[in-house]
């Protein structure tokens, strides 16, 4: 295994960014199981991600820098040159993962190598990315990301970004002056084939039919609160084409326990429907205003809450390093009360969803049985497929 820092020509400057909130700083592992084929027999994975990388920092400048905290903790992106991680690894077979490639990962701590001092959100790398060499020749690239902050075009040949990106933090800064409306662990995936989404549509009153497969399913799998993505609000922002990082708002859904359980899914389909439209334009720049009144104070408790976030149109599965599409491409898997809905394809070719699923062993079996439970149509395998990796506890 060989660790390298990616490194840019010296010099300093200082990037403001958008206000976010210190509860939802944390690092998300990407992976992508790439085969390789005769399109590029002779060229070098490694070789070429890592030149890809060094061309790509030119445009992306701000992620070979540090985070770190200005006046009124206000976070600003510091571009010292310091560059990335970037590790190469080989001797690693495809058949370790086995039949089916899906989170979680069992080899996450090998693909994704933790280098000591790098896990932290300021100060430390905002990139750390693996690339591993198959025996089949195949390969996997792994990346961990600081979230609150492309290069595919660069590893096929290209000069320059398809898309230029552009960084213009301002966009999404708070209003002047900011305006505060008053209203006051298992791990496992479940693949949800088309016939699955089907039985548990079945579940559902008329008048909710035709709601979208996400609601759905986020209905089923809900607790407590919902995460709704800020991309689908992009052009009533006016965010240009470009426009890289990651914004996100809570929309958060309150029910009791008693309530959740005791009526039909349809109860937590119509909470979820309410929560979405209520993020608007006037919400999402509300909070921005929030946190600089507060500056970063608020207070955002998981427990006792579920995250979803839909990356099934992010695009994470179409990434092409010029080797052609990866088998999987996107989360590693769950963390704690994240979760996440991605295209998947089973081993036998049928299209479906996959949700990675990270609970208390005892809650997990719990989970299965009301999934099992609400299936009317088909048997346990036709909705769905698992694969789970145990994880034992730090403390």
């Amino acid at each position: 295994m060989g660790t390298a820092g990616l490194m840019m020509v010296p010099y300093t400057c200082c990037l403001f960014i958008a206000y976010a909130a210190r509860t939802l700083f944390h690092n998300s592992s990407y992976g992508e199981f790439n085969l390789h084929n005769q399109r590029n027999e002779r060229r070098d994975p490694v070789k070429v991600i890592r030149e890809a990388i060094s061309k790509a920092l030119v445009f992306y400048y701000p992620l070979a820098g540090r985070l770190k905290e200005g006046y009124n903790r206000k976070l600003m992106v510091e571009c010292n040159a310091k560059g990335v991680l970037f590790i190469d690894d080989a001797n690693f077979t495809l058949e370790q993962l086995g039949d089916d490639i899906q989170p979680p990962c069992p080899y996450l701590n090998q693909l994704l190598y933790d280098v000591p001092g790098s896990e932290g959100i300021l100060g430390c790398p905002s990139l750390l990315i693996q690339v591993t060499r198959l025996t089949c020749r195949g390969f996997i690239f792994a990346i961990r990301f600081n979230h609150t902050m492309s290069m595919e075009d660069m590893a096929r040949g290209e000069r320059s970004p398809t898309v230029f990106p552009i960084w213009q933090r301002q966009i999404l800064n708070a209003r002047n002056p900011p305006q505060v409306p008053s209203d006051n662990m298992a791990h496992k995936s479940f693949f949800f084939s088309l016939k699955g989404i089907k039985a548990l549509r079945n579940q559902l009153p008329f008048h909710l039919k035709d709601c979208s497969t996400f609601e759905l399913l986020l209905a089923f799998l809900w607790k407590f609160s919902c995460i709704v993505n800020v991309r689908g609000k992009r052009y009533k922002m006016d965010i240009p084409p470009g426009y890289y990082g990651n914004a996100f708002t809570f929309s958060a859904v309150c029910s009791t326990a008693e309530q959740l359980c005791k009526n039909p899914i349809g109860y937590a389909v119509e909470l979820v429907k309410k929560a979405k439209a209520q993020m608007n334009e006037e919400y999402i720049r509300s909070v921005a205003d929030l946190m600089v009144i507060k500056g970063r104070r608020i207070k955002s408790s998981t427990r006792g809450n579920f995250i979803v976030s839909d990356l099934r149109n992010v695009g994470l599965g179409d990434v092409d390093f010029g080797w052609g599409k990866p088998i999987y491409g996107g989360a590693a898997g769950a963390v704690a009360v994240f979760s996440f809905c991605v295209k998947y394809q089973s081993k036998n070719g049928e299209p479906g969803i996959l949700v990675p699923i990270c609970l208390p062993q005892s809650a997990m079996e719990r989970f299965q049985e009301e999934l099992k439970r609400l299936t009317i149509q088909g048997s346990m395998e036709d909705l769905w497929n698992t694969n789970q990796t145990q994880v034992f506890s730090k403390l």
